[in-house]
């Protein structure tokens, strides 16, 4: 007897917000994994077709989102491909970590992510995000329109 399952899987990669640069070459898409495993991005593509100038994986590790310019001891940007993205946490571990920051009771290995952002930095206007990225071993892709976000 075979006993097959199929799982639906929808597009965990969810997008909060942005910030467009005024003159809309550069942005940061604040991004959410509402999945339940890690996310490793791939490939990030600008108007269908370029890739970028640069772009980097914020993470942040306070209630402070990820920004354009954002300098903070919270905030840190790497290469996009050398880190995963973790699942949100959780109502109570956010709390908890909130918690440490606020009693000063911490040290910064201890601290999970609570948010990130996609920094792109390109030479002509964005109009449009595609992002290929990895989940639970099925490759995804999630498009995003500037007019749509």
């Amino acid at each position: 007897m075979v006993i097959m399952y199929v799982y639906w899987i929808s597009n965990p990669i969810q997008v909060n917000q942005f910030v467009l640069s005024t003159d809309e070459t550069s942005m940061v898409l604040r991004i959410t994994n509402e999945g339940w495993s890690d996310i490793e991005i791939e490939e990030v593509i600008v108007n269908g077709r370029h890739t970028p100038r640069s772009i980097d994986l914020g993470i942040g590790y306070s209630s402070l989102h990820v920004g354009l310019d954002t300098e903070d001891e919270f905030v840190k940007f790497v290469p996009l491909d050398t880190e995963k993205i973790q699942p949100k946490l959780s109502y109570d571990m956010l709390q908890e970590q909130i918690q440490m920051l606020v009693h000063e009771n911490y040290k910064m290995s201890e601290l999970l992510p609570t948010n990130y952002g996609i920094r792109i930095v390109n030479d002509i206007k964005i109009d449009s995000v595609t992002i290929k990225y990895k989940f639970l071993g099925f490759t995804l892709v999630r498009e995003l329109y500037t007019i749509d976000i």
